[in-house]
C-alpha cells in the first residue's frame, strides 16, 4: 500500500478564494464578480412589495418576507409604553394587559377618557354602545356555532361523568332550527335599531 497524500483535484480560483475567505473569517465576501446586472428597483427601509407571490419588506437592513399574521401580531402584542401617554406597560398586571387588548392604551388613559365623558355627559351613551356592540358580537358567534352544529354536528363530546357521547345537529327539527334562527335575527334587529338611533 502506498501512502500517497497528494490531492489529485484541481481547484478553481473561485473555490480557492472561498477557502481563503473562510479561513480569514470573511464569509460574506464575494468569490466572483458579476458584470452587467444592476437591480432596477432600489429598496429602502420599510418598503413593502410583492414579488413571486410573496410580500417582502426591509426591516433593520434585512430583506424578509411579511408574515400573514403580521397585522394580528402588531395589534395583539403589548408595546413597552402606552401609545398615548408613554407610560411603561412592561411587566404589568393581567388587568393592564386586559385593558390594553380592549382599548389599545393604558388604564390611566382609559380612566381619563371615561372621566372626561362623564363630565361631558356622554358616558352613558358610550357604555350602552359598548354593551350592545359586545352583545352583537356574541350573537354573531352564537349564530356561527349554531350553523356549524346544524351542518356538521360534533364528532364526540365527553359528558360530566366521563362518558363519550356522539352528537349531531341532524336530530333537530326544522321548526327548532327556524325558531332559533328567528330568535337570533330578532335580537340582532333590536341591537341594530338601538345602534342606528344613536
Amino acid at each position: 500500500m502506498s501512502k500517497e497524500t497528494l490531492l489529485k483535484r484541481e481547484f478553481t480560483e473561485r473555490e480557492v478564494q472561498r477557502m481563503r475567505n473562510i479561513v480569514t473569517k470573511k464569509t460574506g465576501d464575494r468569490t466572483s464578480i458579476q458584470a452587467g446586472y444592476e437591480s432596477q428597483v432600489k429598496r429602502q427601509e420599510g418598503d413593502v412589495w410583492d414579488e413571486h407571490g410573496k410580500t417582502w419588506t426591509i426591516k433593520n437592513g434585512v430583506k424578509r418576507t411579511v408574515s400573514k399574521l403580521a397585522k394580528f401580531k402588531d395589534t395583539n402584542i403589548m408595546p413597552l409604553t402606552c401609545p398615548q401617554c408613554n407610560e411603561p406597560l412592561a411587566r404589568q398586571s393581567e388587568y393592564v394587559k386586559h385593558i390594553y387588548k380592549l382599548a389599545h392604551k393604558c388604564p390611566k388613559c382609559v380612566t381619563r377618557e371615561e372621566t372626561n365623558m362623564k363630565l361631558a355627559g356622554t358616558f352613558d351613551d358610550y357604555a350602552k354602545n359598548m354593551y350592545f356592540k359586545n352583545h352583537k358580537h356574541i350573537l354573531d358567534q352564537t349564530e356561527k356555532e349554531f350553523d356549524d352544529f346544524v351542518n356538521n354536528g360534533f364528532e364526540k363530546i365527553m359528558s360530566e361523568t366521563g362518558e363519550v357521547e356522539s352528537w349531531d345537529g341532524k336530530g333537530l327539527t326544522p321548526e327548532q332550527i327556524k325558531e332559533t334562527k328567528q330568535w337570533i335575527a330578532d335580537q340582532r334587529a333590536k341591537i341594530d335599531t338601538y345602534l342606528d338611533i344613536k
